[in-house]
């Protein structure tokens, strides 16, 4: 009966030791959950004490704003009263300025306060400039000669009335003690001393060139293209394509005989050939081959001053004089109706214009320079009989070129952009070949002459 009796209170002890530990380990938790809920508590109204501070200081810099616009806005309405002698305004704008910098912490408030005192200071200049003394303005060279004579140390010995030399007096000592005892007067504080760093007389320093560190590439001097050099034979070729062009048009003339000069040479169609026409015109206006007269109407008229036999002309006759008039136009004289109500009937020959644009397979090209060609096309300032040839090294079908071109030209005029797409065309082929520009200039070739 006594070991069952042991035994049943050991059993009652380990259970009570079992509760027990229950009961701290419940503790515990509920000591941690209290815990963690208080250190929520105090994160959340530190939080809400973040964003309270945020508020106002965001809520202060806004006004610190608003006061600094005010000061401006006055400085800027009280100009001419401000800058008078008998007001303080820019004293007390000075100092309501320094009170607001003591708030300035961010540089958006910086440099409203610094466009303030700019202001200040600029008012402040003319303020200067408008001092008067004694009923006169100050002159500065009239002020510093007085102040060099009253701190004149053999003037001051001599009396005011001695008459000094302007040479002797360049060379005099200046009693600067007295100036100091003077300036003493207007100021409070103690004299400090101020101290140079360095020599006096500092030799600049030489600049050293940096050394570059790009790799230097070695070329082939045979593969480079140079630029072609413009030799006599090509200006020569240039100067017989224009005697050529102003021939034409001389043979023309010819055939038509007395013509109105708006109707031979204004090209309704295109209003650079037209500047082109008037520009051959004047070549046989300034031979004599050609002469301006005027009608009945008051129109210019084109009349032609050769004779078919040369044989018939006089001999002996000195040769008039010929003058050569300078006749503008512009594109709002080109746009004028009346300036194309009765010439419909152009007579002139028109040559085609050849347009290269070099990478036109690349994206600038689409977005940009065929859009801005087609708007120059809409308008009708490109010449009449225009070509416009897309070079790259990318090998593109013409169908698909167009195609792309198209794609990036918005218009609302679908009749103008198919005869756009019709004088654009295509070549591919590489820019560090000779050969490949060779057929580029025979395709152009080719192409002016069909057309």
């Amino acid at each position: 009966m006594s070991e069952a009796k042991v035994r049943q209170r050991q059993r009652q002890q380990e259970d009570e030791r079992e509760s027990d530990q229950d009961q701290d380990e419940q503790m515990m938790e509920s000591a941690g959950d209290q815990g963690q809920e208080h250190e929520e508590e105090e994160e959340e109204e530190e939080e809400e004490e973040e964003e309270v501070d945020q508020a106002l200081t965001l809520e202060n810099r806004r006004k610190l704003r608003r006061e600094y616009r005010a000061v401006q806005a006055e400085l800027n309405e009280n100009k001419s009263e401000w800058v008078k002698q008998s007001s303080d305004a820019l004293r007390e704008t000075l100092s309501k300025t320094n009170r607001l910098f003591e708030q300035v912490e961010t540089s958006q408030e910086a440099y409203l306060d610094s466009k303030v005192l700019t202001s200040v200071a600029k008012l402040s200049v003319i303020k200067v400039n408008n001092m008067r003394l004694s009923g006169r303005s100050l002159d500065v060279k009239d002020f510093l000669h007085r102040v060099k004579r009253k701190l004149d140390v053999k003037q001051i010995q001599l009396g005011r009335q001695a008459i000094v030399d302007e040479e002797d007096e360049q060379r005099r000592d200046l009693e600067w003690n007295q100036l100091a005892g003077l300036v003493a007067t207007c100021g409070f504080r103690a004299p400090s001393l101020d101290f140079l760093y360095g020599p006096l007389a500092a030799e600049p320093k030489a600049r050293k060139e940096g050394k570059r560190n790009a790799v230097r590439i070695n070329k082939d001097a045979s593969t480079l293209l140079k630029p072609q050099q413009l030799q006599q034979d090509d200006i020569e070729k240039q100067e017989n394509e224009t005697a050529k062009s102003v021939q034409t048009i001389h043979k023309i003339l010819k055939k038509l005989g007395s013509k109105n000069f708006f109707e031979f040479a204004i090209n309704p169609d295109s209003f650079g050939q037209s500047v082109e026409n008037i520009f051959y015109i004047s070549f046989l206006v300034r031979d004599g081959s050609v002469a301006i007269d005027i009608d009945e109407d008051g129109q210019p008229m084109l009349v032609n001053m050769t004779k078919d036999n040369p044989e018939e002309e006089e001999e002996g006759q000195p040769k008039k004089q010929q003058k050569q008039h300078i006749i503008e136009l512009t594109h709002e004289m080109y746009n004028n109706p009346l300036l194309h109500s009765n010439h419909s009937n152009h007579q002139m020959p028109v040559e085609t214009t050849t347009i290269v644009v070099l990478g036109a397979s690349g994206d600038l090209a689409f977005k940009k320079t065929y859009p801005a060609l087609f708007g120059l096309y809409a308008n009708n300032y490109l010449p009449q009989n225009v070509q416009i040839v897309g070079y790259a090294r990318s090998a593109i079908a013409l169908a698909d070129f167009q195609s792309r071109v198209s794609s990036k030209i918005k218009t609302d005029q679908p009749e103008k952009l198919e005869a756009f797409l019709k004088v654009c065309t295509y070549v591919s082929g590489k820019y560090d070949d000779a050969k490949s520009f060779q057929q580029l200039h025979y395709f152009i070739v080719g192409l002016e002459e069909s057309t």
